[in-house]
């Protein structure tokens, strides 16, 4: 079980340090984008845009392609239905 234990707790370790230098990094770069006023603005905008787009647009286009789904499950509900009684799958729901 030691074994076990030292690899969990460097598995833990690369996540910490991965963790923590990220965090240094995005220190730096708001650092950076604040030492000068005339640029911080277009530096904070595009950073915030970078960080967030990693996010939002995960979750956007899961929403899109949901919303594609319905759509064509939606617009081809006949299709399906008939496909499915030729099968005779819609007894079982009856």
């Amino acid at each position: 079980m030691d074994i076990l234990d030292e690899i969990v707790m460097k598995i833990f370790e690369i996540f910490y340090n991965i963790i923590k230098y990220t965090i240094k990094i995005l220190a730096w770069m708001f650092r950076v984008a604040i030492s000068n006023i005339a640029v911080s603005l277009l530096s904070i905008a595009i950073l915030f845009f970078l960080l967030f787009s990693l996010t939002i647009s995960r979750f956007i286009l899961n929403t899109l392609f949901l919303a594609m789904l319905g759509f064509l499950f939606y617009k081809n509900r006949k299709k399906i239905k008939n496909f499915l009684n030729k099968k005779g799958i819609m007894d079982y729901f009856k």
